[in-house]
């Protein structure tokens, strides 16, 4: 991929891939706005500005299929963050979340990677999945992020709204964390994010993503713990 931008000029280092794409789809879009072509060697992505506002544009136009987002024809790759080996920084907080459902499910005063074995498949495979649900929302977070002027902002708007359509599940009472946790989940897969104008982008914000925003409201701090609720 950085070969192949390099074809056109842009001196990218492997690590701003991601961005860069991003980035070049935003020139494009605001040359169209224009009324301008998309020749891409007449972009420059060391010079470049955000993208046009999301509200500017029509969303319903813009559909997501797996990595490629298509806007009026034009097909732009999209960075998907890989779900990495081992836990990173940035996924300490919810991780920690998730150790104390497991801990408390398990009776024990403390849980970590390396008790991992000790959960029995039904709960690897959930531990499993939101890494993968949270990497997918953060994907689609960095990419609107980039993309659109107002994006980060829309992405905001899509936080608050689902806080607020799994609020009321989560402060009930449960029989444990890990039922909360399971709870919550559930429904945030059936609630509508209609406030934001990144629902209306086709194929963006699937179940999988929700269940992902859930995990970014922990590491926000909107949610403090799935066990701890009411200390």
């Amino acid at each position: 991929m950085r070969d192949k931008l390099g074809e056109y000029g842009f001196d990218v280092e492997p690590y701003e891939v991601g961005k860069a794409c991003a980035n070049i789809l935003a020139q494009i879009i605001k040359r169209r706005s224009e009324g301008l072509s998309d020749d891409v060697t007449k972009l420059d992505y060391k010079r470049l500005e955000k993208g046009q506002r999301l509200k500017n544009i029509a969303p319903a136009s813009i559909e997501r299929r797996g990595n490629k987002l298509e806007i009026a024809g034009e097909i732009i790759t999209i960075n998907q963050a890989l779900v990495p080996d081992n836990i990173a920084e940035q996924e300490l907080e919810y991780i920690h979340a998730l150790y104390e459902v497991f801990a408390e499910k398990l009776n024990r005063e403390n849980f970590t990677k390396d008790d991992m074995p000790l959960l029995n498949r039904g709960m690897r495979e959930n531990f499993r999945e939101q890494r993968e649900a949270y990497y997918s929302a953060v994907s689609v977070e960095r990419s609107v992020r980039d993309m659109f002027t107002d994006g980060e902002n829309e992405f905001q708007i899509l936080k608050d709204d689902a806080w607020r359509g799994i609020d009321t599940t989560y402060w009930k009472d449960y029989p444990d964390g890990y039922a909360r946790l399971n709870a919550v989940l559930e429904k945030v897969t059936s609630t509508s994010l209609d406030r934001s104008i990144l629902s209306q982008m086709r194929n963006l914000i699937g179940n999988l993503e929700k269940k992902g925003i859930c995990h970014i409201l922990v590491n926000d701090g909107t949610i403090e713990s799935w066990v701890h609720v009411n200390d």
